[in-house]
């Protein structure tokens, strides 16, 4: 029988399929699935996801947020990669049947995309890196963690898949308050939070508009959360 693990790199991430606040690393269990938060980034990624599995775990989704690359997306649609590119070397295929199950059941309630994510080790600034990665990738969109997470479902051979929401538009920068006033669970510090607004004021409206982007990205979680049930629309014949 298949146990579901979820694993979202943020607290408000993990908010959208709990319903509610949960601890950091350490396996929550939402009715039949497994939740944990890994933090950002591709290494505690990977510790997470053989987290879920010593637990007995045995499918894998990348649950959250990504930034585009392709104009097609736009911040609060939902992405279902086909493929996640972990290096120019490494790509994995999420599940097929699963991937199609889930788009079926969003529906026309919430239309989701799919094609190709890549993972990156840091957050992308500028408008000008994502399209230069956009070009070298071709892939649609970018997170920090579903690579990591997809080399861990291959080498235990497990059903992996991605769900995502965009939070940043291609053509969108990420204010540099955003990436050096937070910890790696997106938890603002206060002490350089508040002197880096006054050193950089023009940032405030970028940032404004990053937060009510996510705001989307988390709306649009919810309703694939409401839409699917926490086994998030994992097919019967993988359940038994």
């Amino acid at each position: 029988m298949i146990k579901l693990g979820v694993i979202a790199a943020l607290p408000a991430e993990a908010r959208c399929l709990a319903g509610r606040s949960i601890a950091i690393r350490q396996i929550v269990q939402i009715k039949e699935t497994s939740l944990i938060i890994s933090g950002m980034g591709a290494g505690n990624a990977a510790n997470a996801a053989e987290l879920l599995i010593n637990s007995g775990v045995n499918a894998l989704v990348s649950w959250g947020t990504a930034g585009a690359l392709s104009p097609e997306l736009r911040p609060g649609m939902v992405f279902i990669p086909e493929i996640v590119q972990q290096s120019s070397t490494h790509q994995y295929q999420t599940q097929p049947e699963w991937r199609q199950q889930i788009m079926q059941q969003l529906g026309t309630v919430i239309p989701a995309k799919t094609g190709s994510i890549v993972q990156i080790h840091s957050v992308l600034a500028n408008v000008q890196h994502k399209s230069q990665l956009h070009q070298a990738s071709q892939a649609h969109a970018v997170d920090m963690e579903s690579g990591a997470i997809a080399e861990i479902a291959h080498i235990n051979k497990l059903p992996f898949l991605i769900i995502r929401s965009i939070a940043d538009a291609h053509d969108q920068s990420v204010p540099s308050i955003a990436i050096d006033t937070i910890d790696e669970y997106g938890r603002v510090l206060l002490q350089t939070f508040l002197p880096g607004l006054i050193r950089k004021p023009g940032e405030i409206a970028d940032l404004l508009r990053l937060g009510n982007n996510f705001r989307r990205a988390c709306h649009s979680l919810r309703q694939v959360a409401m839409l699917t049930g926490t086994t998030l629309a994992l097919p019967g014949k993988l359940r038994d």
